[in-house]
């Protein structure tokens, strides 16, 4: 399947990038998304982040079922 993801804030500037596809294969929960961009990306490793997915930021144990967009967001505050 095939993933379009965008990227925000500092996971965007450690990769390098603000939007890509990413295919990936045997991705069934959040988590599992989770490992493949942090394989893809080492900058990841140690960095804290949330996935959202069509615009809702989902638990790890979420399935990545029938996924549109996957946004990629760093630690927020508000104020």
């Amino acid at each position: 399947m095939i993933y379009k993801v965008k990227y925000f804030g500092r996971i965007a500037e450690l990769i390098g990038k603000t939007e890509e596809n990413i295919e990936a294969e045997n991705i069934i929960t959040i988590a599992d998304f989770q490992d493949e961009l942090i394989q893809k990306y080492n900058e990841l490793t140690n960095e804290k982040f949330s996935i959202a997915v069509d615009m809702k930021i989902m638990d790890l144990t979420a399935s990545m079922n029938d996924a549109n967009e996957i946004a990629i967001l760093p630690p927020f505050a508000g104020g």
